[in-house]
């Protein structure tokens, strides 16, 4: 097959790297089904005020310093308010190099200091169908918040079963990693976390 217009040759052995990769693991698990959308929940009491995990969630230009497999995120459109409300649309490239790489597009929708949802743009990703996040902030007292944090993904793909799994591995970190940033930012909390609700039909069945 000939090359895609307007990619440069780096993006093409990128490209081709995981494809191949991928066509690998899916001949290894030609009997392993993984179709269809995966969902995680998960609900978390913080001592921090709204406001303060807000604007962690908010940063996507710094995802690629602390969130796992993140390897470049970069704000495209901002245009966020000075309350933080807005919209914004950013770049993210994830992945395991040279095992699998996938970047696309994500539009952001901002309501401070309450809400951060965030949606795959369609067609802009090579590996996934869909991925969307949802961030839901609840000020419980003055001191303390309830973060219901939400993660849907959908690599539908018959090509590439692998790629479920490769993704679940993913998603199932993202809560862990943004609550060690909370603290790195914001300090020792008034009070220590506490898990009140986990939910995920994600499965690893994979060895490795």
């Amino acid at each position: 097959l000939g090359k895609d217009l307007g990619k440069s040759d780096d993006e093409h052995k990128r490209t081709s790297g995981t494809l191949n990769s991928l066509n690998i693991l899916t001949m290894m698990h030609r009997s392993t089904r993984f179709l269809g959308k995966f969902v995680m929940t998960r609900s978390t009491q913080f001592g921090y005020k709204p406001e303060q995990l807000f604007a962690v969630v908010a940063d996507v230009n710094k995802y690629k310093d602390f969130l796992p497999y993140c390897i470049s995120s970069q704000v495209l459109t901002n245009n966020q308010t000075r309350s933080g409300t807005g919209l914004m649309t950013a770049d993210l490239e994830i992945g395991q190099w040279p095992l699998w790489v996938e970047t696309y597009t994500s539009k952001v929708e901002m309501t401070h200091p309450a809400t951060i949802g965030a949606k795959m743009v369609p067609g802009s990703g090579s590996l996934l169908n869909s991925l969307s996040t949802m961030w839901e902030f609840k000020a419980l007292n003055e001191h303390t918040t309830q973060v219901d944090f939400q993660v849907e993904l959908d690599a539908d793909s018959l090509s590439f079963p692998a790629v479920q799994w490769l993704m679940s591995k993913v998603v199932k970190q993202l809560p862990d990693a943004f609550e060690k940033r909370f603290f790195a930012v914001n300090g020792s909390p008034s009070s220590a976390p506490k898990v009140s609700a986990l939910h995920s039909n994600l499965c690893l069945p994979f060895p490795w």
